[in-house]
Formats: structure tokens, C-alpha cells, sequence
């Protein structure tokens, strides 16, 4: 950080011995030992405030996005319950158009046709269009 070496060092211990003197030197070494101790402890406790003041509306954030969540599905959860509900009790009373077989037109004035023969129909009818379709390709015209 200050890239401070050895000979640095040296060179601030010996300008401390002239300007103070051997005989206080060791008391100057201890009040800045005590003093240095003081502002590491006081840089130790303002770091830790940040971070919990940072968890903390961390925390609240979440928070609140959990509430936005429980509130957007929330609603979209109990209409789905309601329509599974709904169903479920349509399903569980007799219904005649279950039980019987649907009746399909094919145009209005076609005779009623069940499921069964409304599929055989539409499979003839795919099987000579294929045909149609290999024996007389289309054209293309050209000028």
C-alpha cells in the first residue's frame, strides 16, 4: 500500500532518535503502538457497520421481493385452484355429452356422421389427394 522497505524503516527510526532522543524514544514507540492499535480497532468496527447495514438492506430487498412475489402469483394461484376446482366438479357430475357419441357434418346438408366414420372419410379423402398429387403435377407456366 506504501510500499515502505527496510531501508525506509531505518532511515525514519534514526531522524526519531535525533529529533527525540534515546531516553523518550521507547515511551514515542509505545504511544504510536497504542495509537495505531486504536485506529485499526476503529477501521475494524466502521467496516463491519458497513456490512451489516449492506446485509441488512440486502435483506429488506429481498424481503420485498419476496412480498411482490407472493402477491403477483399468489392471486394467479388461487385462480388456477379455483378453474382445477371447477373442473374437477364438472368432471365428477353425469354428463350426457361425455357419454354420448359426437355427431359431425362435414357441410349442411351432409348425413350426421359419429367420430369413427368422420375419420375414415377424412382418411379416404387424404389418400386420393396424395394420389391426385402423383399422377397430375402442377405445372409451372412459363412465358
Amino acid at each position: 500500500m506504501l510500499d515502505v522497505g527496510f531501508f525506509e524503516i531505518i532511515i525514519v527510526a534514526l531522524a526519531c532518535l535525533l529529533i527525540v532522543g534515546p531516553e523518550r524514544l521507547p515511551v514515542v514507540f509505545k504511544t504510536l503502538g497504542i495509537l495505531a492499535g486504536r485506529a485499526q480497532n476503529y477501521v475494524s468496527k466502521v467496516k463491519s457497520d458497513v456490512e451489516k447495514e449492506l446485509n441488512f438492506s440486502e435483506y429488506e430487498a429481498t424481503k420485498d421481493e419476496l412480498k411482490d412475489f407472493g402477491k403477483k402469483y399468489g392471486e394467479e394461484l388461487l385462480s388456477l385452484e379455483n378453474e382445477i376446482h371447477d373442473l374437477s366438479s364438472s368432471i365428477e357430475g353425469p354428463s350426457e355429452s361425455l357419454s354420448e357419441e359426437k355427431i359431425i357434418r362435414f357441410h349442411i346438408n351432409s348425413p350426421r356422421l359419429s367420430w369413427r366414420e368422420e375419420n375414415f372419410q377424412l382418411k379416404i379423402r387424404e389418400r386420393v389427394r396424395a394420389r391426385i398429387r402423383l399422377r397430375c403435377p402442377k405445372k409451372s407456366f412459363s412465358p
